[in-house]
């Protein structure tokens, strides 16, 4: 699970990298995609349930059924009201995937374990504001059209970020 989540996580953090470096107006359509984000989404909200599932214990275990019928529910009402969708289910994911890398990093003994942390941290913050501010994803994205320099850093710091994530376990 562990391996399985670290390369997700880095090829999104590649695929963040990528739309930042993209040109074009098209790049910034990304953060309102509808399909993408609902797809994403749904994702994140069952491994939230799964999570959520696992604190339901004793006398409130009778709520775990109610919580993942939510899961549809919540995924079919986010794709009709929620604007910059696929935006708000990257930061999620960012989120959800940080907070169980970290578990699973202290649980696998990951070499440079600080490092590895520190950079969880950083894509969980990056989450949180991407779930809050959905349309910062947008204006970085068109900030970078302009910048090349800048653009040249945010890839650059995406790919340390991805390759941080993969190197982490190649000696478990």
């Amino acid at each position: 699970m562990f391996q399985l989540l670290s390369v997700i996580t880095s090829f999104t953090c590649l695929f963040f990298g990528w739309l930042c470096g993209w040109r074009g107006k098209e790049a910034s359509r990304w953060p309102r995609m509808r399909l993408p984000g609902i797809l994403l989404g749904t994702v994140c909200l069952a491994f939230s349930a799964w999570y959520g599932c696992l604190m339901l214990e004793g006398g409130l275990a009778k709520y775990q059924p109610l919580a993942w019928a939510l899961v549809p529910i919540t995924a079919v009402l986010s794709y009709f009201f929620l604007d910059f969708l696929f935006a708000r289910s990257l930061g999620g994911f960012l989120i959800l995937s940080a907070n169980a890398l970290i578990h699973f990093g202290f649980v696998e003994k990951v070499p440079l374990r600080g490092v590895f942390s520190v950079n969880c941290l950083v894509l969980g913050v990056l989450g949180l504001f991407l779930l809050g501010t959905p349309w910062w994803m947008r204006d970085v994205m068109l900030w970078s059209e302009g910048h090349p320099t800048g653009r040249k850093w945010l890839m650059g710091a995406f790919a340390l970020s991805a390759m941080l994530l993969l190197l982490s376990f190649g000696s478990i």
